[in-house]
């Protein structure tokens, strides 16, 4: 898969901008026939430093909307450092009951 670009969200904000990608394209409905998936882990970014990140998994695709990318999931895992055993996969549903349950966008693990 080719990568993508498209206007990048808030930087500093990944767990919020998720929820608010996947609201603003159709909302509940549309994202669970796509099968689209909130996810949490941790990243590790060029310079070393790890951190826990926030982005939208759908089949072999990723969505970040915080770097302004689509691209494979493969590239994304490996270019990131990802654990493919240490992320939280939430379906879109279940990631709008945590926030307003928890009253914060994430993590929630």
């Amino acid at each position: 898969m080719k990568s993508k670009t498209f206007k990048a969200m808030p930087k500093g904000e990944c767990f919020r901008n998720v929820i608010f990608y996947l609201k603003e394209r159709g909302g509940l409905t549309s994202v669970l026939n796509d099968g689209a998936f909130v996810v949490h882990g941790k990243v590790t970014n060029v310079d070393g430093k790890t951190y826990w990140h926030a982005w939208i998994e759908q089949g072999s695709k990723i969505i970040d909307p915080t770097q302004g990318v689509t691209l494979s999931k493969n590239r994304y895992y490996i270019s990131l450092q990802i654990d493919r055993d240490q992320v939280k996969r939430y379906p879109f549903e279940e990631a709008l009951i945590l926030s307003i349950r928890n009253q914060h966008y994430g993590p929630w693990e």
